[in-house]
């Protein structure tokens, strides 16, 4: 969307669209970096990974910019119909690898009722990739592989897991939606609140989501790196 009929600047995020160079250019701001709707693309590259404040301790990784992908003006991973990302930094939930301390880091943007499911969901994968990510750390840390080499081996063995690690996960968002709703009693509700409302939407997706994700199989593969580091 690229333009309101209400002559509304803000747009789905509830962030802005600025209209430069004679109306010619519309780009909406999100904080971080620009999002071009047109494209459905940023049109800066990933901040993460560069961190200005020099006190810290390898201020500047470019290379983390790559870690969840080789696209680093990607939108929510081209999953939007998901996903949302108001600030240009992550999606609305996401369980992340960090490699610089081995752990993975949970965000949630998720401000409704659902917010629950949403760190629920990404406790699950930071219970399935936690202790890889230690070993990627390792990896990086002692040198046992350059970082591309490193990178790699985790990215692949994340791809190779996905279907069965978004089953699980989305597994645990549908089990939790319903207890959710069971709690708050919202099918008893002649005239449905907007957290029940929020349930209900979130419900559906994840569904939808598991049935997507648990359909298609597939078995958990082993991480590619030793307990020392060392890539397999």
């Amino acid at each position: 969307m690229t333009a309101s009929a209400f002559g509304n600047p803000y747009l789905f995020t509830g962030r802005r669209l600025d209209i430069l160079d004679s109306s010619s250019l519309k780009l909406q701001y999100s904080r971080a970096r620009y999002y071009d709707p047109q494209t459905g693309r940023f049109t800066q590259r990933d901040p993460l990974g560069i961190n200005p404040a020099g006190s810290k301790q390898n201020p500047f990784q470019v290379w983390i910019q790559y870690f969840d992908g080789t696209n680093i003006y990607e939108y929510v991973k081209s999953n939007s119909v998901n996903l949302t990302d108001a600030y240009g930094l992550a999606a609305n939930a996401q369980a992340q690898c960090n490699p610089s301390t081995g752990n993975v880091d949970i965000t949630i943007f998720n401000k409704g009722c659902s917010k629950v499911c949403s760190e629920a969901h990404e406790k699950v994968h930071r219970k399935q990739h936690g202790s890889c990510c230690k070993r990627l750390s390792k990896c990086l840390k002692k040198g046992y592989g350059t970082k591309y080499m490193c990178i790699k081996a985790y990215n692949d063995w994340m791809a190779a897991n996905k279907n069965r690690d978004e089953c699980q996960a989305h597994s645990k968002s549908v089990s939790c939606a319903r207890a959710q709703m069971a709690s708050r009693k919202c099918k008893k509700k002649c005239t449905p609140t907007l957290c029940c409302l929020d349930l209900d939407s979130y419900l559906r997706n994840q569904k939808a989501n598991k049935n997507a994700y648990c359909g298609a199989g597939g078995s958990k593969q082993s991480c590619p790196f030793t307990w020392s580091g060392k890539i397999k």
